[in-house]
């Protein structure tokens, strides 16, 4: 550490499961830190596809690794956690990467008086050519939409791949739900702040998220809305938590599920099933901007453009 003293433990842990195409640069970006004090743990779940030969290949530098069947990614995650012993945690997706000697920053920041750490991130496609770079802003609308009643957050978009949080906080958030298999990181955020815990932005490039066609965030976005508005009432319902903000979001994310299923529907050219998933999306968000979107979005599917047939960026070559 610049003070002297020791620098802590990270233990970080991947989830993997047949993403050999991304997990070598994954394992690489951790392993190549330089870090003095390293514990990586990757859980697999049981793999068909190339990786379990990719991880024996760097199994000497691993602290632990196992193959085998779970009940999602949260659960891999938590198996990951158990085994580990450092005193900062943080886990990165088998798909992402983190950009060269972040690890010491990290136990720099962390070491003030917060206990949880967020950096930034940048988007990369299939060939990890660089697009946006994304800060993360807890709560753009102000403390007026926050979810929770002792700090103003709302914002779903909190950069995971670029969060690292202390062992304490981690014992006093408890592990990830696992009956939740797109929101968890979102989740966790929110007990762990719920708790007493209060973040610290860093605006400094920590990690690269990668979008893909075969990525949970890409192909099932529309699952990942529904789960965030389930969450969203659940989380309505307690104490800590602002039951008119959750219950705004809960709608939000409803109507963003509705649309997506709208608009797939279109794209199959099931243009009956399609107008009733509009009608839900108008009744759920009754707004001028709600209503002209959806109607774009219709068109354009039932004319097959594709949402992510434009979403394109300048393309930057990540460095050597």
């Amino acid at each position: 550490m610049p003070e002297g003293s020791r620098w802590p433990r990270i233990s970080i842990v991947t989830p993997s499961f047949n993403q050999s195409r991304f997990l070598e640069e994954t394992i690489r970006s951790v392993l190549l830190q330089g870090y003095p004090d390293l514990e990586y743990i990757i859980i697999d779940g049981g793999s068909t596809d190339g990786s379990i030969a990719l991880i024996k290949r760097y199994e000497p530098w691993l602290r632990y690794w196992v193959s085998e069947r779970d009940t999602g990614q949260s659960h891999a995650i938590n198996k990951g956690f158990g085994k580990a012993s450092g005193t900062i945690y943080a886990w990165l997706n088998s798909d992402d990467f983190y950009m060269r000697g972040i690890l010491r920053e990290v136990a720099t920041e962390i070491a003030k008086p917060r206990g949880l750490v967020i950096g930034d991130i940048v988007y990369v496609d299939e060939g990890s050519r660089m697009g946006p770079t994304t800060r993360t802003n807890l709560n753009p609308g102000g403390p007026r939409r926050s979810v929770l009643r002792n700090y103003p957050i709302d914002n779903l978009k909190h950069s995971q791949a670029a969060m690292f949080w202390t062992r304490a906080v981690h014992l006093a958030t408890q592990p990830l739900g696992e009956h939740l298999h797109y929101v968890m990181d979102f989740d966790f955020l929110l007990r762990a702040v719920a708790e007493g815990t209060q973040p610290r932005l860093v605006h400094s490039l920590w990690s690269a998220f990668r979008r893909h066609p075969g990525s949970k965030g890409c192909s099932r976005s529309a699952r990942c809305n529904l789960e965030a508005a389930r969450l969203f009432w659940h989380l309505a319902q307690k104490q800590e938590f602002r039951a008119w903000g959750c219950l705004r979001l809960a709608r939000l994310h409803l109507g963003y599920y509705w649309k997506k299923r709208a608009m797939s529907s279109a794209e199959r050219s099931d243009y009956l099933c399609a107008l009733l998933w509009v009608a839900g999306t108008i009744f759920v968000r009754p707004t001028l901007g709600s209503i002209r979107s959806t109607a774009v979005g219709f068109l354009r599917a039932a004319n097959g453009i594709r949402a992510t047939d434009d979403a394109r960026w300048p393309v930057k070559r990540r460095p050597n």
